[in-house]
């Protein structure tokens, strides 16, 4: 109990600071990101035993497919869920649910299409028979793995959330212990990805029935609510194209034009930062709500001094992140010291990732979707041409500076068009 009261009392001191409701922000946060915790102890496990246990040529392979199962779901209309999600957010729609799927795999038959094109370009062109077999592989169960997952949009719509929160971590949980088990028994790669492919597409394709036949229930067809979901869903989908597939983007370049080990290294250089980023995010559901019913003079008024905190918070982030890298990966990754490096490089992007949390949850609380999707249509293909630039010249070092790049150019674009939509707003 005074353990309670004395971070109570630290939490409201630390207010004048931020000027910020941070018990709510606590409670919450720890709330929402215990989940999204132990998925990543879960999944900092496993990569305990990828480091240790396969070869990095191996596993720079076999983050390169992984990939590929990534790009694959743009054809998947992934814009779909967000737009489910809305519709069930005001009536269960059983129709609703069933005509979206139909759609997202019947569009997800291009990623097939593709994935038998390179399977055939590997075979016969590359005369790499182990390659060809894995894109085989993928352009069979990417449908499943990229489609089925719309449980969760059931579940988010119904503010499920703590069965959302359960249900990742069991099927996290399983399939970490599949690969665990796979990969203390062989170093093959077709069989490495086969487990996981085949794994994943049954616990999404069981969880996704099982989820819609105990939260859903038959209802009237509404011709004109799934028109409208599937048109919003396919313009959310074509926004989110160029985002998405720079998130995967920075692997291909890596892997065909330096090589699979550096790949290797470059993913345990990023694996940390990514988790970190991804308990950041949880706090962003949480800003909304708050900062939503706030005036814009208010928010225009204590942008710079709370964005000042907030970078403050995210320096202390980067350089404890900088100190204790080290020991971390001699710890747990001793085979991958190169990675330190790059991680520490990389976690730059800690300095304002507080700040841009913030920024984000004031544009989708407020609504400025078109400055918002100006932003990020820009960033994006701003990262991609430096990218492009970059990578030939300096290599991994390339690939990170275009990320850091555009990272930050994000950053003074979202402040920079704030101040400009909260003093039209005035």
């Amino acid at each position: 109990r005074n353990l309670k009261v004395t971070i109570y009392k630290l939490l409201r001191k630390s207010e004048k600071y931020t000027k910020t409701d941070m018990v709510y922000l606590f409670k919450g946060g720890s709330i929402l990101s215990f989940g999204k915790f132990l998925n990543s102890l879960i999944i900092f496990g496993v990569s305990i035993i990828w480091a240790n246990f396969i070869p990095k040529e191996i596993y720079g392979q076999y983050k390169y497919l992984l990939s590929f199962v990534g790009i694959f779901s743009l054809f998947s209309l992934t814009g779909m869920g967000t737009a489910l999600t809305q519709s069930l957010s005001r009536k269960e729609n059983l129709n609703l649910i069933n005509k979206v799927l139909k759609i997202k795999i019947k569009w997800s038959l291009l990623g097939t299409v593709l994935g038998l094109i390179l399977s055939a370009y590997y075979f016969f062109l590359k005369s790499n028979p182990i390659l060809a077999t894995t894109f085989l592989l993928i352009s069979i169960f990417h449908i499943f793995i990229n489609n089925f997952p719309i449980y969760q949009s059931i579940l988010v719509g119904q503010r499920k959330f703590d069965t959302l929160i359960k249900t990742n971590i069991l099927i996290n949980l399983i399939s970490s212990l599949a690969t665990i088990i796979t990969i203390l028994l062989t170093e093959n790669l077709i069989i490495l990805l086969f487990v996981y492919l085949i794994i994943n597409s049954f616990l999404q394709v069981k969880t996704f029935f099982y989820i819609k036949n105990k939260y859903t229930k038959e209802a009237e067809k509404d011709k004109e609510e799934e028109q409208e979901v599937v048109k919003y869903g396919k313009q959310l989908s074509a926004l989110g194209i160029l985002s998405n597939a720079a998130n995967y983007l920075d692997s291909l370049i890596i892997f065909n034009f330096i090589s699979p080990v550096s790949l290797a290294v470059y993913a345990f250089a990023k694996a940390l930062p990514n988790q970190f980023k991804g308990l950041m995010k949880n706090m962003h559901s949480l800003i909304v709500p708050k900062v939503s019913g706030n005036d814009p003079r208010d928010i225009k008024n204590g942008l710079n001094k709370k964005t000042s905190y907030l970078i403050v918070i995210g320096s202390i982030v980067f350089l404890l992140y900088f100190i204790f890298t080290p020991f971390v990966f001699d710890t747990f990754y001793p085979k991958y010291s190169e990675s330190i490096k790059y991680t520490q490089l990389i976690a730059l992007g800690f300095v304002v990732l507080p700040a841009r949390v913030y920024l984000d949850s004031i544009f989708n609380a407020h609504r400025l979707k078109k400055s918002q999707n100006f932003r990020t249509i820009f960033t994006n293909i701003f990262f991609i041409v430096t990218l492009l630039i970059l990578t030939p010249l300096w290599g991994i070092y390339g690939v990170i500076t275009s990320k850091l790049i555009s990272y930050y150019a994000s950053f003074f674009l979202s402040l920079i068009f704030l101040k400009k939509e909260l003093t039209i707003k005035l």
